[in-house]
């Protein structure tokens, strides 16, 4: 019996040991400081609402470093990412005997769209302040012409430098897309109901989202929507666009010159607008 005691107050001994030998590999972070944004949510903007003489607008998007404060400003370097999409190819005859990958339309230019982040002017701006672990950074958007035609899309990522290695892997990546027509925002992204926006408003369509605006004399924007929802008003908005769709339907004027019922396009085919 005391040989049994024996063995179990010595596995005891080194049971307890073994947990303090792995309490003690543990790591405890003591590595570079890290960069990394604070989400991968798209962001969306659109000059639209802007007067004709705006050329430039900032557009703010949160990072966040991990690893602690300094007592002073560390500049942090962004890149722009080329996006592809897989494009299939086939033969003479009509068969597929492969896949290549294409840049993706519409990428956002550096000088053209946007300031380039290499501008001495930028990497200024592009800082963590002294004592911060969270920034917003700039990214300024210039309106071309083109944005009138197409949504452009720039995707964010960083490059280590001095002061920064690259953070996690789910989110060194953040997508921008803007132009200068009415452009879906985040709250109506999808035709579905993941988009919370879609079960107020219904399908999205650029015709719907103009004739909201002139109704409601307001941009339609994320900001707008989140702001109705916290007031619960949704439903509420939804019959004045009902009511005024109702309207501007039964106008003569505007049965006779074609305008109603009111389509998603000019297409005397195209589905009708509906809230």
């Amino acid at each position: 019996m005391k040989n049994i005691y024996s063995l179990i107050t010595l596995w005891g001994t080194c049971l307890l040991g073994m947990v303090a030998c792995q309490k003690s590999e543990i790591p405890v972070y003591s590595g570079d400081t890290l960069v990394q944004f604070q989400d991968t949510i798209p962001q969306g903007y659109t000059f639209l609402y802007e007067p004709s003489s705006i050329s430039r607008d900032t557009l703010w998007v949160p990072i966040r470093v991990i690893g602690g404060t300094t007592s002073h400003d560390r500049a942090v370097k962004l890149t722009q990412v080329q996006e592809y999409r897989d494009s299939l190819i086939y033969d003479q005859s009509g068969k597929q005997i492969g896949i290549e990958k294409v840049p993706v339309l519409f990428t956002a230019v550096a000088g053209k769209h946007y300031v380039d982040f290499d501008q001495p002017a930028m990497k200024d701006l592009l800082v963590v302040k002294s004592g911060q672990v969270d920034a917003l950074l700039p990214i300024i958007l210039l309106r071309d012409p083109s944005l009138t035609n197409n949504s452009y899309r720039l995707r964010l990522s960083f490059a280590a430098n001095d002061n920064f290695r690259l953070g996690d892997s789910k989110l060194l990546e953040k997508l921008i897309q803007f132009s200068d027509r009415y452009e879906r925002f985040y709250s109506w992204r999808f035709d579905n109901y993941n988009a919370p926006a879609f079960g107020t408003f219904g399908k999205y369509s650029q015709r719907k989202h103009e004739f909201m605006y002139e109704t409601l004399g307001e941009p339609i924007t994320e900001e707008w929507y989140q702001a109705l929802a916290k007031e619960g008003a949704q439903n509420h908005y939804q019959n004045i666009m009902r009511e005024a769709l109702s309207i501007f339907n039964n106008d003569p004027e505007n049965i006779a010159s074609g305008k109603a019922p009111m389509r998603e396009t000019a297409d005397e085919k195209s589905p009708l607008i509906t809230f």
